[in-house]
């Protein structure tokens, strides 16, 4: 399963207006993705944390970061929309732009090895280089 970008209408403020509600995913610690690589929150229950989209890692374009403003390109399926997150503080928006290059790297990574396993001891050739 490929990695997820879960997005919540109170995870950040898009150009539409929206409340700014980045608070709610505290700092964006550990506890922004999980074990299995998809993205969660450490949203609680009973704050009523709505998924609105889920996006590929590989369909995320981190374009821009300028003090506690981020610029992303989303891809669903054919339509690309660019999107501003906003967070409380650049501190947030640092550490969301690092966990997802950190994510993307280790999705890679995770693709290189299925690969190998799934090849076994069959060698592909090199192409005729």
């Amino acid at each position: 399963d490929d990695d997820m970008l879960s997005v919540s209408d109170r995870s950040y403020m898009v150009g539409n207006g929206r409340d700014v509600e980045p608070s709610r995913v505290s700092g964006m610690g550990s506890g922004l993705f999980s074990s299995d690589g998809s993205v969660s929150s450490v949203v609680p229950p009973s704050s009523k944390w709505e998924e609105k989209y889920k996006f590929n890692l590989d369909d995320v374009t981190v374009n821009t970061r300028r003090k506690n403003s981020i610029v992303i390109t989303t891809r669903l399926k054919k339509v690309d929309q660019t999107r501003e997150l906003i967070f409380r503080t650049e501190k947030e928006a640092v550490a969301f732009e690092h966990m997802i290059e950190e994510q993307k790297e280790a999705e890679v990574e995770r693709k290189q090895r299925r690969l190998e396993s799934a090849l076994g001891t069959i060698e592909l050739k090199d192409g005729g280089r």
